[in-house]
Order: structure tokens, then C-alpha cells, then sequence
């Protein structure tokens, strides 16, 4: 009987501190919401927020606002030298830039974003997407480059070298881009047997129990834990591992929805 109290009173504790750890992340994206709206609005004059609100009602002003933000953040993306992402989430494509040039496009299985992206404002989320944002960590279930040993030949009688192969073609694929601007983006295979979700379900925890940690840190101090808005993507191994290592670690992504 005491075991049996002891766990429901154990269950009781768990469920306690999902909730609360539900009710103060949900917390802290409205108040990420209500600073970002305000830090955009005090920019704007007092006389321009009464017409873009009347501009709102128009038909097709919040697409005309989407294209200008898209238009303003490749044209940023084009200036630099690098390989760029172009996110074209209502279109489920993503597309590798050079010098504003696409070299490859690829198709985008599934698309999932925070609420934070539609909890905001049209005018301060185009706003917010109108430059491209700077990778600042990525972190991957596979390297960036792969290597291959070569051994050199024993004498001049072997044409060719022994060359092991690239063992990362059977592994999945998963990873993580952070950015400047507080976005993570998760990329993930669509495809795959239990192996592919074994590796899933430990890379997504691994992320997750950061996420967990800093909540639970935060709670400790009566404060609100930090609040980063996540968008999840889903495309092909093939497409994701080509994806992943094309893109250098320090790029730059636009995102247009």
C-alpha cells in the first residue's frame, strides 16, 4: 500500500511539473511576442501605424509585404560570396543561392513552425524575414566533411591506391542550425527504419534536455525560461545530407512564409 501511494504521489509530482514547465514556456513565447511587436512599433511613427493598420484590411497587402521581405533579404543574401539558403516555406522548397543565382533546388517533404510566426504582427514578422539571418552553431548526426583514407601504393606495380569508403552514406541524417537572430531550424530525414529513428528520437532528446535544463533553471529563479521560436523541416536523406554539407557553418539563411 505505501509503494502504491508512493508512486501515485511520484505521478502527481511529474505532472506538476509538466504543466508547469507547459505554462511557462507557452508564457515566455507570448512575452518574446509582445517584445517583439513592441520593439518594431516604437521604430514606427505615430502617424504610419494608423495607415498600416487601415493597409492590413486591404486584399493583398499582407502577400505584397511577404514579397518585399523576400525580395530584400535575397538581394542582401546575393552580396556575399558564399553558398546561401532561401526557405520558401509556402512553396515547400528550399533552394541552394550563389551569388543570387539558385544552383539547386529541393523539395520540402513537411514544414513546421512555432506559433510564435503567427502570433506577431504581418507588418513586424516581414519586417523581422526582410534580411537574412547568420548561422552561429549547427550541430549534426553526421560530419560536414567527409573523409576518405587513402593509402598510397606499396610499389609502382599497384595502378591504383586502396581507398576506404565513406562509411557516412548509410547513416542518418539530423541537424540543428541556430541562427543570430534567436531561429532554430531542425532538419530531419523522412524516411528511414529503426535505426534512422533510434538515432531521432536520441538527437531530438539531446536537444530537447537543453531546452528542458535552461526551463528548469529559470522556474528555480521565479523567472521566465528563454523562448526560442523552432521551425522543423522533413525532406529526403539524399536531399538533407547534400543540403547539410553544402551549406558552410557560418551562411546565411532567408525564410520567407
Amino acid at each position: 500500500m505505501r509503494s502504491c501511494k508512493g508512486l501515485w504521489i511520484l505521478l502527481g509530482i511529474g505532472v506538476f511539473l509538466a504543466s508547469a514547465y507547459s505554462v511557462c514556456s507557452f508564457r515566455a513565447m507570448q512575452v518574446l511576442c509582445v517584445k517583439t511587436n513592441e520593439a518594431y512599433w516604437e521604430k514606427v511613427k505615430q502617424k504610419d501605424i494608423g495607415e498600416k493598420a487601415l493597409l492590413q484590411q486591404v486584399p493583398g497587402y499582407c502577400d505584397l509585404l511577404r514579397r518585399q521581405s523576400s525580395l530584400n533579404s535575397l538581394v542582401a543574401l546575393a552580396a556575399g560570396d558564399s553558398i546561401g539558403l532561401y526557405l520558401d516555406l509556402p512553396a515547400r522548397e528550399a533552394r541552394l543561392m550563389i551569388k543570387g543565382l539558385g544552383v539547386r533546388s529541393i523539395p520540402l517533404q513537411s514544414a513546421e513552425e512555432s506559433p510564435f510566426f503567427t502570433r506577431i504582427d504581418p507588418e513586424v514578422l516581414y519586417d523581422f524575414l526582410s534580411r537574412p539571418m547568420n548561422i552561429t552553431r549547427s550541430e549534426a548526426t553526421i560530419p560536414r566533411e567527409p573523409l576518405q583514407v587513402v593509402q598510397a601504393p606499396k610499389d609502382s606495380t599497384d595502378i591504383l591506391p586502396s581507398v576506404v569508403p565513406d562509411t557516412t552514406q548509410a547513416e542518418p541524417v539530423y541537424f540543428v542550425l541556430d541562427t543570430d537572430r534567436n531561429i532554430r531550424f531542425f532538419f530531419y530525414q523522412t524516411e528511414g527504419g529503426w535505426k534512422d529513428h533510434y538515432t531521432a528520437f536520441f538527437f531530438d532528446l539531446r536537444q530537447r534536455w537543453c531546452e528542458v535544463r535552461n526551463t528548469a533553471e529559470a522556474m528555480g529563479k521565479l523567472e521566465l525560461p528563454p523562448y526560442t521560436p523552432t521551425i522543423r523541416i522533413g525532406l529526403c536523406k539524399a536531399d538533407a545530407k547534400v543540403l547539410y554539407r553544402a551549406l558552410p557553418s557560418r551562411g546565411q539563411i532567408v525564410l520567407t512564409f
